[in-house]
């Protein structure tokens, strides 16, 4: 007779930090230019983000054009030059999003306030500064070592035949708390 299958389930969670710990000074720069004459025609976003894979660049090009209300397509960018761009930081993905991000965002509020104030070209200029960090705490006491986490948890059911060691993955339910998703 055949051998009935020895079912199981699994359980997994996690929580990973934004951005840097224990005190670091975290930090991510963003300017914007507007130019046109009674209607934004391009803007130029100014970011020294290294894009090594994590789509950081068409992230933060999408954050800007949806900031500023406009296609993304008429958002042109100058990517990781020094002499042009200002302080970004780490290059890490969560990092990335969640700091360039928020440069990005307080940058196109600078560059839309100039162009109403009639500026033209209007150029926005932004520092993202998160709230400070701390070190653990000596006595295991409250400490605030990250400013922001990212939260995770998976079960997984699966089914093992006795006999041969088989292991079949039958289901598999993941969830991530991601915040908003910029990009699916």
């Amino acid at each position: 007779p055949p051998v009935t299958p020895l079912r199981g389930r699994g359980f997994a969670c996690a929580f990973k930090n934004i951005g840097f710990s224990f005190a670091f000074p975290e930090r991510s720069e963003a300017r914007i230019e507007l130019h046109g004459d009674r209607t934004v025609e391009r803007a130029v976003l100014f970011s020294s983000s290294a894009d090594v894979g994590q789509g950081s660049h068409t992230v933060l090009r999408q954050i800007a054009a949806e900031a500023l209300g406009l296609d993304p397509g008429v958002v042109e960018t100058v990517w990781s030059d020094t002499a042009l761009t200002g302080d970004f930081g780490s290059a890490s993905a969560s990092r990335s999003t969640f700091m360039g991000g928020n440069a990005v965002l307080g940058a196109a509020e600078e560059a839309q306030k100039r162009w109403l104030d009639g500026d033209r070209p209007a150029v926005g200029e932004f520092r993202y500064v998160p709230p400070p960090t701390e070190h653990l705490a000596d006595d295991c006491g409250p400490s605030r070592p990250n400013f922001a986490y990212t939260y995770a948890a998976e079960a997984v059911d699966v089914s093992v035949d006795p006999e041969t060691g088989m292991i079949r993955v039958d289901r598999v339910v993941a969830v991530t708390d991601t915040g908003r998703t910029v990009n699916p």
